[in-house]
């Protein structure tokens, strides 16, 4: 099994870019992100929670197949 860990660090809102995401609509973006990653990774196929709390999201993940 691997283990990634990925951080960045970019503004949400940067001057003149439309529209202007609020926090609760930033944090919604966020959640999806988190539990149906393939819509935003573009190397995945699918995912799957398997458990979510309050505190984090377990998932897997499959990745395509490269050729």
């Amino acid at each position: 099994m691997a283990v990634l860990y990925q951080s960045q660090t970019l503004p949400i809102n940067p001057p003149g870019v439309e529209p202007v995401l609020t926090v609760p609509q930033f944090w919604e973006v966020m959640i999806l992100k988190c539990r149906r990653p393939e819509l935003f990774v573009k190397a995945m196929s699918a995912s799957e929670v398997l458990e979510e709390t309050e505190q984090f999201i377990k998932r897997t993940v499959t990745f395509k197949e490269v050729y």
